[in-house]
């Protein structure tokens, strides 16, 4: 089956690439088999099947059906064997080749709007007016708004930004544990807590923490947490280079991997919650398509009294929250023990980053 294809860019929702191409919501959660309306920058998403046929009705022509499905008259002839220009109203015409879904995902859609013109699009998808013309049997620059184009995607192949998200689904009633790891291990009994509760957490982590505690970021995984990534020595991504970020994930990601033997793609968290659009270019440039913030900070990085972790959670808590800890915190085990008891008396299911979002 060949369907409409389209990458989501910044800013789209399900209800409004609904609306643009006239279908419903429901409908491209179930070609996409989504579970829930997160969607994000650079993911291509099936919107509706597009025909591969058509029959033939009194007073068609085959410059009529050519314009209709924008393809050309001699592609036409060339797919269904014609002679000729003569069709006869019930003739079943093939229209395009059916794609496998191998060749179906080399491509994505692009959809005209007003003011487009082919140089444009062709300077903003990083192809030639050549090659989108010839793509789509254009025979002129002509092109009109809603008409949909089809670009090869190898050639659009830049990485998109990662996406900055701070919580989970708000019709779920979960939440999610998290703790950065960087250069103190002074609650790292949470370990011991989040095993007596039975609840799987997300722990983000340094390079330099995997390699100073190696047994202890090793545990994380052996217990069943999420690993995933903190940069590799805590610096502000705002101050820095984009190669020095770049540098940044990829010696933290070797030293997680090598440590623990889990790669912590896809979830990485900025160091001081600190971002910028260059940060966020480089974090997607390096594999990360999303940037975990959080809902609730427990300042528990000030060591405060265990009794305040406990009220900012509490005082908090609603639908698809991330709360923030860290394992350097030493009252944080004591406070997760209290606190996790009384959050599934209200009814929340304690998940993973991943988990939240899925």
């Amino acid at each position: 089956m060949e369907y409409l294809l389209y990458t989501v860019v910044a800013g789209d929702t399900l209800w409004g690439i609904a609306k643009s191409h006239g279908v419903t919501v429901n409908k491209i959660k179930e070609l996409n088999n989504l579970t829930s309306d997160l969607i994000f920058p650079g993911q291509v998403l099936k919107i509706k099947e597009v025909a591969t046929s058509y029959t033939v009705v009194k007073g068609d022509t085959l410059w009529g059906i050519s314009k209709k499905f924008n393809v050309t008259v001699d592609s036409i002839k060339q797919l269904n064997k014609l002679t000729s220009d003569l069709i006869f109203p019930g003739q079943i015409l093939n229209i395009k080749d059916k794609p496998s879904e191998d060749q179906d995902s080399q491509y994505i859609s692009y959809k005209v709007v007003k003011g487009d013109t082919l140089w444009g699009i062709s300077n903003k998808l990083n192809v030639t007016v050549e090659q989108i013309k010839q793509l789509n049997g254009l025979t002129s620059n002509l092109i009109f708004p809603e008409q949909i184009l089809k670009i090869k995607r190898k050639e659009t192949s830049i990485p998109s930004p990662s996406v900055l998200i701070s919580r989970g689904n708000l019709q779920r009633k979960q939440l999610a544990l998290t703790f950065d790891g960087g250069s103190g291990i002074e609650g790292i009994n949470i370990l011991d807590v989040l095993k007596k509760h039975n609840v799987a957490s997300t722990f983000f982590i340094t390079g330099k923490f995997a390699e100073n505690f190696p047994e202890h970021a090793k545990r994380i995984v052996t217990d069943g947490h999420e690993i995933a990534h903190h940069s590799h020595t805590h610096p502000n991504f705002t101050t820095i280079s984009y190669d020095e970020i770049l540098i940044e994930m990829r010696n933290a990601e070797g030293a997680i991997e090598r440590v623990t033997g889990k790669n912590p793609r896809p979830y990485f968290r900025f160091p001081y919650g600190a971002s910028n659009s260059q940060a966020l270019k480089a974090v997607g440039q390096a594999g990360y398509p999303y940037s975990i913030h959080w809902t609730i900070d427990t300042l528990d990085w000030k060591q405060p009294p265990t009794n305040d972790i406990i009220s900012r959670i509490k005082a908090g808590a609603s639908n698809g929250d991330i709360v923030l800890m860290h394992i350097g915190a030493k009252n944080t085990p004591e406070a997760v023990d209290q606190v996790i008891p009384y959050l599934k008396a209200q009814g929340y299911d304690l998940v993973t980053v991943g988990d939240i979002l899925s």
